[in-house]
């Protein structure tokens, strides 16, 4: 298929699917995020893959991933099939022409590349059998696999960088010996804007 003919919209699952079918799942529990992805050939389980993450790393990057690696795996098998995905953010993300996701990216390109590899949305829990394989997997994931490196996130290395300077700079105030009126007032420093009036200032920080 073309990329702009991918389906993002919810199709009905027949309960005696017949052909392959390929359901993904991601989940978040207790802190770790995992990706799964189980293939059921006539309702008959072919192959099941998962992996753990690190607890930085988001659902949203599981979710996207297992749709990817679903992807890998169809093309080995050289056959038609059809891709189930209950995470709607990753999909849209695939249907941006205009996202800038290295993962995204890649999967619209083999979408346009192998069109016997169709994408479907369907509604999470909804009682089918590839649906529920795909969560089970995904639960027994953050149990028993070992933790993958993948990147991280721009937004946790921006936390964790803040946080480090906070904790720098907080140990220097509290350690320090001038503006103690100050300190007094303010003892733990807070990336946090406070609305104060001129009058107020000087008395926070003005000489003593």
């Amino acid at each position: 298929m073309t990329f702009n003919e991918f389906h993002a919209h919810q199709r009905r699952i027949n309960t005696d699917s017949k052909g392959l079918n390929i359901y993904t799942d991601g989940s978040k529990m207790d802190g770790n995020s995992d990706s799964v992805f189980v293939a059921l050939q006539d309702n008959t389980q072919l192959h099941e893959w998962m992996v753990k993450f690190q607890p930085e790393n988001s659902l949203f990057q599981a979710e996207l991933l297992a749709i990817y690696d679903a992807i890998i795996w169809a093309i080995e098998q050289n056959v038609v099939c059809n891709i189930w995905s209950d995470s709607m953010p990753s999909l849209l993300v695939i249907k941006s022409l205009k996202t800038t996701n290295k993962t995204a990216k890649t999967v619209q390109t083999l979408l346009s590349q192998y069109p016997n590899i169709t994408i479907y949305w369907n509604k999470a829990h909804n009682g089918h059998l590839g649906n529920e394989k795909a969560y089970q997997s995904a639960k027994r994931a953050t149990i028993e696999e070992t933790a993958l490196n993948l990147h991280k996130l721009v937004s946790f290395l921006k936390k964790t960088l803040e946080q480090f300077s906070l904790g720098s700079w907080n140990r220097e105030w509290e350690e320090g010996t001038t503006s103690r009126h100050t300190f007094g007032v303010l003892p733990k420093v807070a990336l946090i804007s406070r609305q104060w009036s001129r009058n107020e200032l000087i008395f926070v920080t003005g000489p003593r």
